[in-house]
């Protein structure tokens, strides 16, 4: 479809919500916002006010200070939220870096390709990555033919580890489309590590930080390589989880019980924080969001009966990944103070149960 919305000037935005049913008494607090935040960041939270989704004309009483109420709310909560990430961030950061350098005895680990799965390294295509790489209709595919033609080609083995990288094209199936051919072919160039590594040396080229400096000047010369230490600070949240996400099974374990968690369980729930994090840095909407990228609840977990792919189920993902000295009843006894000030907020519209302060506190006690 193609886009023919015209650019509208501050004074035709005011007019717009005020013909969709906000107060014209309103129209001097309408201008002075949409002056200092953009149109389409407050539109997500015009959702609840409004009675339908083709119209978004507004319920009738709606006044445009709830609105901006809300959007407030979601502020504060945001700042609620940022420092419990960063601790668990720094937490990660450090455990991950001690367990590798310290068993390895390398300060150079994360370039020994020994420490990594197949996949990691580009050496192993797996099932989901075909699938997530298709851009075609994927429930017309038979996946289970798909593979066990590539099998058959001498191409990978049961597993998925590749036998020969070098596919002709033209050895494919006639009958497969392009689409899937390109899946293939992306499965079977993509190397995570290399890009890890890439990434990893962009973001140190890139900082401004002191300590790189000193050491680009004094050791790099030699060594052409950064110490672990000096990469797991300067890396993104993201590129830790990706770090993480490829090590070998004994390591990730290893890593994974120093929380009490199944090496998956952890992965997954840094992956999910980093999504987290992103949302955060990025000042979108927590309240009433539906996470995409939500936190896998293990079966014997206490609080299960309160997880949800809301934002509660994070925090108590963070309650489990924040250091012990992290001080959660003062974050509870904040959650309150906002809660008790805006008690407009429907908090279950965030995953919250009715007696979710008792829940975080009891987690580790």
């Amino acid at each position: 479809m193609k886009y023919e919305k015209p650019p509208l000037t501050m004074d035709e935005q005011c007019s717009q919500l005020i013909r969709r049913g906000l107060p014209e008494h309103e129209r001097k607090i309408i201008f002075e916002t949409l002056s200092t935040i953009n149109y389409y960041r407050l539109s997500a939270y015009f959702l609840p006010f409004q009675q339908d989704k083709i119209e978004h004309n507004f319920k009738a009483g709606v006044l445009f200070k709830q609105i901006l109420n809300l959007y407030h709310f979601d502020t504060q909560f945001r700042n609620i939220l940022m420092p419990i990430i960063e601790q668990a961030e720094v937490l990660a950061r450090m455990r991950i870096t001690y367990h590798l350098v310290t068993k390895y005895k390398d300060p150079f680990v994360h370039t020994n390709q020994l420490i990594y799965t197949n996949k990691f390294l580009g050496r192993q295509i797996a099932r989901e990555d075909l699938i997530r790489f298709y851009k075609g209709t994927k429930g017309s595919i038979d996946w289970n033919l798909i593979w066990g033609t590539l099998c058959e080609l001498n191409l990978i083995d049961r597993k998925g580890n590749i036998i020969n990288s070098n596919i002709d094209i033209d050895a494919l199936p006639a009958e497969w489309n392009n689409d899937l051919k390109s899946a293939i072919l992306k499965s079977f160039s993509q190397s995570p590590y290399d890009e890890w590594i890439e990434k990893m040396h962009s973001s140190v080229r890139e900082s401004k930080e002191e300590f790189i400096r000193h050491y680009l000047d004094k050791y790099y010369p030699e060594t052409k390589k950064f110490p672990l230490w000096i990469v797991s600070e300067i890396i993104s949240f993201g590129q830790l989880s990706k770090l993480y996400a490829g090590l070998n099974s004994s390591d990730r374990k290893a890593i994974a019980a120093q929380y009490n968690l199944p090496h998956r369980i952890f992965g997954q729930w840094l992956h999910s924080l980093v999504y987290l994090r992103n949302v955060c840095a990025h000042h979108s909407r927590i309240w009433n969001r539906e996470l995409e990228i939500r936190a896998t609840c293990p079966k014997d977990l206490p609080e299960r009966g309160s997880w949800s792919n809301r934002v509660f189920s994070l925090l108590l993902v963070l309650r489990y990944l924040t250091p012990p000295t992290m001080q959660w009843n003062t974050i509870i006894w904040r959650l309150r103070w906002l809660f008790w000030n805006n008690r407009f907020i429907d908090i279950h519209a965030m995953g919250f149960p009715k007696n979710w302060d008792n829940i975080l506190k009891k987690v580790y006690s």
